[in-house]
Order: structure tokens, then C-alpha cells, then sequence
């Protein structure tokens, strides 16, 4: 919760990433509060008002999740919320403002967005979830200590440029 927190104001990106990254550990726990609280709650320094909070935050982060059923695979409606504005955001960047500094990041990713696009079972995906999902996958790799070439290593790189950006334009809007 707290973490969560931060990150929705610091940097939306990051954000979304936790966010998919808790869904998956729920999911790895089949929702049982009681080994979040061990796995997850536990590491947290707070005093006990605020660990109930915590403990209040990730059951209805569950009761969420069991609504919109999404308890194999997905995400939750708020979330693909955010990764629209950011998709509308790209479009304006790039189509409307033509924004200099943008289309020069975003026209270093695009070659590595379409292959990630075309590796996509779900090819319908919008711009901004599709490299969303390729960071995510390259994070999933490094924690099961998979090996990963130079040549990944480069191309998500080029994506996580462009979602840097976005990120600090969403929260320039935000902040207005």
C-alpha cells in the first residue's frame, strides 16, 4: 500500500509495474491473507494502526480482483485505465504536438515494439501495454535468474526511454 502509494505519484510506470507484480504475488498465494501477511505485510516497519491498514489494503486489493475476475490473468480496471491515458498521451506526443524529443526515443523503440507486438499472443494490445508487458517480462526473467541476452538487454532499453518519458509527462498533466 505504501509502496504503491509513492510510486502512483512519483513515476506512473514504476506504478503499473508494481501493481502487475502484486496481482501475480496474490495470484501466487491463491489470495490467502494470511501468507501475504508473512510474505508481504510482515517486512513493513509501521506501527500495528498502520499495519492494519496494510493488511485492509491488499483484502480489497483481493475482494478487487475476485470482481473483476481476474483471478488467472489480467488486470484491474483502474489499471488499464492508466495505461490508456499513457496510450492517449503517446498519440498526442507523437501525433498532435510532435513532440521533437519524443519521436526521437519513440522512433528508436519502434523496431523493438513491433517485435514484441508480433510475440504477443494478444496482438490487440494498445502501444503502451505492449511495451509495458516487455519490461514486465524482462523483470519476471531477472527474478527467476534467467539468462538474457545483450540483445534483449538493448531493445527493452529503447522501450523503457519512451515509458520514462511518458511517465514524467503524465505526472506534469497530473500536476497541473
Amino acid at each position: 500500500m505504501l509502496i504503491a502509494q509513492q510510486k502512483q505519484k512519483e513515476n506512473i510506470i514504476e506504478y503499473l509495474l508494481y501493481m502487475w507484480q502484486l496481482e501475480d504475488i496474490l495470484r501466487a498465494t491463491n489470495f490467502d491473507i494470511k501468507q501475504i501477511e508473512k510474505l508481504i505485510i510482515s517486512q513493513y516497519d509501521v506501527d500495528a494502526d498502520t499495519t492494519l491498514e496494510i493488511r485492509d489494503w491488499y483484502l480489497e486489493f483481493i475482494s478487487k480482483m475476485r470482481e473483476q475476475k481476474i483471478t488467472d490473468k489480467g488486470h484491474l480496471e483502474e489499471l488499464y485505465e492508466i495505461v490508456n491515458e499513457l496510450n492517449f498521451l503517446h498519440n498526442s506526443l507523437y501525433q498532435i504536438q510532435q513532440n521533437k524529443a519524443y519521436i526521437g526515443l519513440f522512433e528508436a523503440a519502434e523496431p523493438n515494439i513491433e517485435i514484441l507486438r508480433r510475440k504477443t499472443p494478444n496482438a490487440t494490445l494498445n502501444l503502451v501495454e505492449t511495451c509495458l508487458n516487455g519490461v514486465y517480462g524482462l523483470l519476471v526473467l531477472k527474478l527467476k535468474k534467467k539468462q538474457i541476452t545483450e540483445e534483449t538487454s538493448q531493445a527493452i532499453s529503447t522501450i523503457s526511454k519512451v515509458l520514462g518519458f511518458l511517465a514524467r509527462e503524465y505526472k506534469g498533466y497530473k500536476n497541473q
